[in-house]
């Protein structure tokens, strides 16, 4: 069941939705494509799951909750359409109700991982510490290759600074699914807090090649790399970063707060102008950024 790939509504959103990259016009027309099949077709339930999802990416939830109720109608024995009702609903804030579809996936199918997983976030949303870790392991204990079980548990104890037991279940997660890229990027986060900076450097590498357009991880990349003392890479990162986004904040003013003090000790290195510019560009687009003021000031006296 571990490698059982299941049709899941968290599935899509925790991980990215088959339709993310989908422009709103794009997905407004599939959404009229799979209404027209539909209205055609009321004895599939596969347009409706779809439409659900659509929908669901649209946060159009009670559109999603009717297409997922008429599967119900179709296949009443579906689980997954339980486990994506019961997403539907906890996207409404509808806690109850979630756990309630949750529950009844769990009575067709007793040994459910999927329901088990959402049942205990339930629990944790509700601040039950112990039932949701209880649920988390009863969910390995059924299928204990099973990489949701396993992320979702390791970010539990990451939210509760359970480190050593976090890192464990990340590292698993990465030992059946080498490019998962949330557990890359968390546990090398992780990493960070720990103070294993080498190790974290090597899981941001690790995730750029995966995903070379992640600008919170070249963000961070070159924060590791200035605090490791290779002033040049962390500048090559940030510059690398800002490629993707120009205008990202905190690598705009770390970029140019580190240019500035490579011009304190090689006056050479870094033309004024050059920091003038980034500075006055960064207070253009956030004029409240403090940091930007401060070296703006420094800049002009010096």
């Amino acid at each position: 069941m571990g490698n059982e790939q299941r049709q899941s509504a968290r599935r899509l959103f925790y991980k990215g939705s088959q339709h993310a990259d989908v422009l709103e016009e794009e997905r407004q027309k599939a959404i009229e494509s799979y209404l027209a099949r539909t209205a055609n077709d009321e004895v599939h339930a596969d347009p409706y799951i779809n439409l659900g999802f659509l929908y669901l990416e649209q946060e159009s939830y009670e559109e999603a909750l009717k297409c997922f109720s008429k599967v119900k109608e179709l296949e009443p024995g579906n689980t997954d359409n339980y486990n994506n009702m019961g997403y539907t609903y906890e996207k409404m804030a509808c806690l109850a109700s979630a756990r309630y579809m949750y529950q009844k996936a769990l009575e067709l199918e007793p040994e459910n991982v999927e329901a088990i997983i959402n049942i205990a976030n339930i629990r944790d949303r509700e601040g039950d510490y112990y039932g949701a870790l209880h649920q988390y392991q009863k969910a390995i204990d059924f299928d204990p290759d099973n990489v949701d079980a396993h992320f979702c548990l390791a970010v539990f104890y990451d939210r509760y600074d359970m480190f050593d037991e976090a890192v464990s279940h990340y590292l698993k997660v990465l030992a059946y699914d080498p490019v998962h890229r949330d557990a890359i990027f968390n546990l090398g986060n992780l990493y960070i807090q720990t103070g294993d900076y080498q190790g974290a450097i090597k899981l941001l590498q690790r995730l750029l090649k995966l995903e070379p357009a992640n600008t919170k991880a070249w963000s961070n990349l070159g924060s590791l790399y200035e605090e490791t003392g290779n002033i040049n890479m962390a500048l090559n990162a940030w510059q690398e970063g800002l490629k993707y986004d120009p205008v990202h904040e905190e690598m705009n003013v770390n970029l140019v707060r580190a240019e500035y003090a490579l011009r304190k000790s090689k006056p050479n290195s870094v033309i004024k102008a050059q920091i003038t510019n980034r500075l006055q560009f960064v207070l253009a687009l956030y004029p409240e950024n403090e940091k930007a003021k401060e070296l703006l000031t420094l800049v002009e006296k010096g």
